[in-house]
């Protein structure tokens, strides 16, 4: 054993990042496995998903949402539209409000593809958690929650986070919580 390996230590930062890795590295694995079902288009990219669970999630979106959302440029929300409408799981379509504004939408097709992608990775997730007592899924909501609040330190993460997430405004999303306590805070 080497003297960098006796100083390891559990509570190290060194560890945590370490940890913190390889859970991304598993969720990503779920992710990729999800993408293998047979209803699923085979050459679909993470990219790809991403793009169109946050159009399935936010509903009819413009490009600067998306980029905006997904963090990235216009002209890359832009290609990765393009990808998923030649696949037929998204569509343009033009604003009623403002002519200049195109939408992109989500076909039956798409529809059908991220809820299969969703279904099986919550599946995985279930399956996982099914793996742990009650107490370890506590810890384990607790300090993701804890690492959420520490590591936002900005209200553009708030919004970035809120954005890619998708999901309707809960009072336990622990985002919102944040939310509250900085106003609070503020005021």
């Amino acid at each position: 054993m080497s003297a960098k390996t006796d100083e390891f230590r559990k509570e190290s930062a060194e560890y945590l990042e370490i940890l913190a890795d390889l859970v991304v590295e598993i969720l990503k694995k779920s992710a990729e496995s999800a993408l293998s079902d047979e209803n699923i288009p085979q050459d679909l990219t993470r990219s790809l998903v991403e793009c169109l669970q946050y159009v399935y999630l936010h509903g009819d979106s413009t490009l600067k949402q998306i980029s905006y959302g997904l963090g990235i440029s216009t002209p890359a929300a832009s290609q990765l539209v393009d990808r998923l409408v030649k696949k037929g799981l998204a569509e343009r379509k033009e604003s009623e409000n403002d002519r200049r504004n195109m939408l992109v939408i989500v076909t039956e097709s798409g529809i059908n593809t991220i809820t299969s992608i969703r279904k099986q990775k919550t599946q995985w997730f279930c399956e996982v958690l099914g793996r742990m007592n009650a107490a370890e899924r506590e810890s384990l909501t607790e300090g993701l929650e804890s690492f959420v609040v520490a590591s936002t330190s900005e209200d553009d993460d708030l919004d970035r986070s809120c954005a890619r997430c998708g999901m309707k405004h809960v009072n336990f999303c622990v985002l919102n919580k944040i939310r509250t306590s900085r106003a609070n805070e503020d005021n």
